[in-house]
């Protein structure tokens, strides 16, 4: 695949929380998110942000999943899980939780 886009602009890095950056957010094909240290309320707002994300949209969490068991929200997403090692470790795997939006 080859994108259309600057090389520059492939990678954006953003202050989810901040709202004027959510359109830019919103319309990512892929949002990473390492948020191994996070507390729960950052992870529940990044679940309603993560609702808006365009159809087919990748979206991948370290160690923690979204706060939700609610079906109304996890219906409009494909979940699966892997495992990864990350620098910052010695030979530990963290789980990584990959969201597609459907």
């Amino acid at each position: 695949a080859k994108s259309s886009a600057h090389p520059l602009k492939l990678l954006e890095g953003s202050d989810f929380l901040h709202p004027a950056n959510c359109s830019n957010w919103c319309s990512a094909s892929v949002v990473f998110v390492n948020g191994v240290t996070w507390p729960s309320r950052m992870f529940a707002e990044l679940g309603d942000l993560a609702l808006k994300l365009k159809k087919g949209s990748l979206l991948l969490l370290v160690a923690r999943r979204l706060p939700y068991d609610d079906l109304q929200v996890l219906r409009h997403f494909d979940v699966r899980g892997d495992a990864c090692l990350l620098s910052f470790t010695d030979k530990k795997a963290f789980q990584v939780w990959i969201y597609q939006r459907r």
